[in-house]
């Protein structure tokens, strides 16, 4: 009947929940250029459209200017992003504090990435944002380990990928979890 062919034509309304904060934390922990920069794509057309996106965008923009060798410009656009909004109102506060914490210590300013890392990882925690606070610990971890305090930055990572194991997390975020003890090691 029509009105059964009519509802198989393809939709212009876009579906209820989006996946491109999913997605673009896979691409940046894979360190995928190219599928980066087409979330980023989408993600700018949402901030667009929508200012509760504007904190994404900007770490999508960091990701992406992180993985393009652009450092100073990763730690200013998440900086953007991390003091911009409230960390409750916004869990991509988190995320960008954990993106400008490891371009940071790229940059060979760990101290710097450690003090404001602490602070965020405290209010995750303390929140309950347990997620948010495995990637700061990661970002944390290495900023300790810049600093030659290895023991609690293994110590710390240690935690982090037991805490994965046990919740049943595999794939990219473990393997990431895992680079980050190694990069520690090395």
């Amino acid at each position: 009947d029509l009105h059964g062919e009519l509802r198989l034509l393809p939709s212009r309304a876009r579906p209820m929940f989006s996946t491109l904060g999913q997605e673009l934390e896979a691409h940046a922990m894979a360190r995928d250029l190219t599928g980066l920069r087409q979330v980023r794509s989408a993600i700018h057309v949402m901030a667009e459209e929508h200012p509760g996106w504007l904190p994404v965008r900007h770490v999508a923009d960091a990701h992406y200017q992180r993985l393009c060798g652009d450092l100073p410009g990763a730690v200013d656009t998440a900086r953007i992003a991390r003091t911009a909004t409230s960390p409750i109102r916004s869990p991509w506060v988190f995320q960008a504090a954990a993106v400008e914490a490891e371009a940071l210590v790229e940059l060979g300013r760990p101290a710097e990435a450690l003090a404001f890392a602490l602070e965020a990882l405290a209010v995750c925690e303390r929140e309950g944002m347990k997620h948010l606070a495995r990637g700061l610990s990661c970002a944390v971890a290495l900023a300790e380990g810049k600093l030659g305090r290895v023991a609690e930055a293994t110590a710390r990572l240690e935690a982090v990928i037991a805490e994965q194991k046990s919740l049943g997390v595999e794939h990219l975020a473990l393997g990431r979890s895992h680079e980050c003890a190694a990069r520690i090691a090395i």
